[in-house]
């Protein structure tokens, strides 16, 4: 699970900085390009989002499985006779 969550961090790290970046386009309106801008940081910044909701599915039915496999009775291997 450890490559999980490096990717689960990097991406809220580029989560942070999109939004970073939307704050200070709004801060900062008065350029022409203002609009282009803040729309292409929202598409990256949704895209990201939703990579991270992928991500938490995977998690999430990672671990299901891992505890399904943790509860699952061991089965004896040898024939009765």
């Amino acid at each position: 699970m450890d490559i999980i969550n490096a990717v689960e961090s990097i991406l809220k790290g580029r989560m942070d900085e999109y939004a970073f970046k939307i704050n200070s386009c709004i801060q900062n309106q008065h350029s022409e390009e203002s609009i282009d801008k803040l729309l292409l940081l929202i598409a990256k910044y949704s895209k990201v989002s939703s990579e991270v909701s992928v991500l938490q599915n995977i998690k999430t039915q990672l671990t299901s499985f891992a505890e399904s496999q943790q509860a699952r009775p061991e089965m004896d291997t040898e024939d009765e006779d």
